[in-house]
């Protein structure tokens, strides 16, 4: 299998604070990697690294054989799905426009999307959800909503997949449905896939490896070998001192 991301020794900075540092990482064809960590840790940043829409400060970031400068090459071939908060739930599409919008580039923005229709079809298909083609997004469920953004990520026929938080805000039997449903995806389509979830038992019974962050990357391996690691503790452990730092000072002012 070849590798489809490779991170070695990256560094991210923004706003002269490092966000990122000491990241290392491969992920071969077909793989399932979970990236987990506090709010706050740079997962998203490192979803949007990938994606070539920020910029490496150190370091060397390789996907789908393209090193940092080139991704704008390769981002046809990569699906994103963003947190579904950060999508307007309120806008009155067609489940089947939304998923279009999945199709829309700066080169597409003003011209017909002729094969548009056919892609939209069978991204529907393949999560299921063609019968709601013509519903409106805004009468779905939690679920069947997630289902329509996966949808709009796969609208392309990309070869990686990099899901936000796709689990937040489900019940436990929607988020079963939809993990079993990514894991047909992979195997169906040798999908490989980068996954951020805070439900670690969630991803861990789904992933082929974990890397844990909290700005620098603590944990990397199997899930089975990092659910005792010390280097788990590490990870949270910034962001329970913070909790228990507020704790305290709210006790103090009592």
């Amino acid at each position: 299998m070849s590798e489809i991301v490779r991170a070695d020794n990256l560094f991210v900075r923004l706003s002269g604070k490092n966000v990122l540092k000491e990241i290392n990482f491969s992920v071969r064809e077909g793989e399932l990697m979970g990236v987990i960590g506090p709010n706050g840790a740079g997962k998203t940043t490192l979803l949007r690294v990938i994606l070539g829409l920020i910029p490496i400060s150190q370091g060397r970031l390789e996907v789908l054989g393209r090193l940092y400068p080139q991704l704008k090459k390769v981002r046809p071939m990569i699906g994103y799905m963003p947190q579904r908060s950060s999508y307007e739930k309120n806008i009155p599409l067609s489940v089947a426009n939304v998923v279009s919008t999945g199709l829309l580039t700066p080169a597409t923005m003003l011209h017909r999307l002729t094969k548009g229709s056919l892609r939209v079809k069978e991204a529907l298909q393949a999560v299921g959800m063609e019968r709601f083609a013509k519903r409106y997004f805004q009468e779905l469920s939690g679920g069947e909503q997630q289902r329509i953004l996966l949808a709009r990520s796969l609208v392309r026929k990309p070869k990686l997949l990099l899901l936000d938080e796709p689990n937040a805000g489900l019940d436990f039997p929607a988020q079963q449905k939809f993990t079993a449903l990514l894991q047909e995806l992979r195997e169906r389509d040798k999908l490989t896939i980068i996954l951020i979830s805070h439900d670690l038992i969630s991803i861990a019974s789904a992933a082929d490896q974990l890397i844990g962050i909290n700005c620098v990357m603590h944990t990397h391996g199997r899930p089975g070998d990092l659910l005792n690691c010390p280097g788990l503790d590490e990870v949270y452990r910034c962001q329970f001192d913070l909790l228990s730092g507020i704790g305290r000072g709210r006790r103090d002012r009592k």
